[in-house]
């Protein structure tokens, strides 16, 4: 029984743990990695014998999202140099926001719960829209 549980653990976090290893590649490349994790999911999101599968790709979501709030520096180089500190602040609060629905998203997952991770998954691309409006015009 020991075992079965720490393979299964192994299982869950390795695929996370690889996005999470590549901590140099730019906020583009993440960025674009999320949307195409996030199609993936949205794509099997009513199909439930793919909750295991979308709990990994949330996982993975949870350690890009990660990544890329460690880069708002990067998403607001364009905003005037005095506005700058104010935008990284909002640009990783919005991130957070998403680390925070994509945990949640993966327990949704886990716990087969479909419905709600339709949910998540709109308030996620709520988020989405509201930053790229601001900082990818």
């Amino acid at each position: 029984m020991r075992r079965l549980f720490i393979v299964t653990m192994m299982a869950l976090l390795l695929p996370a743990a690889s996005f999470a290893q590549d901590a140099s590649s730019s906020l583009k490349q993440n960025m674009k990695q999320i949307g195409s994790l996030t199609k993936q999911i949205v794509a099997t999101v009513k199909d439930s014998s793919k909750d295991q599968d979308n709990a990994n790709k949330s996982a993975q979501l949870v350690a890009l999202f990660q990544l890329v709030y460690n880069q708002a520096a990067d998403g607001v180089q364009d905003i005037p140099a005095d506005q700058q500190q104010a935008a990284i602040e909002d640009f990783q609060n919005l991130i957070q926001q998403e680390i925070d629905l994509a945990t949640q998203l993966q327990a949704a997952f886990a716990s087969n719960d479909t419905n709600a991770a339709a949910t998540i998954l709109q308030q996620m691309n709520d988020i989405k829209h509201e930053g790229h409006d601001k900082y990818n015009p």
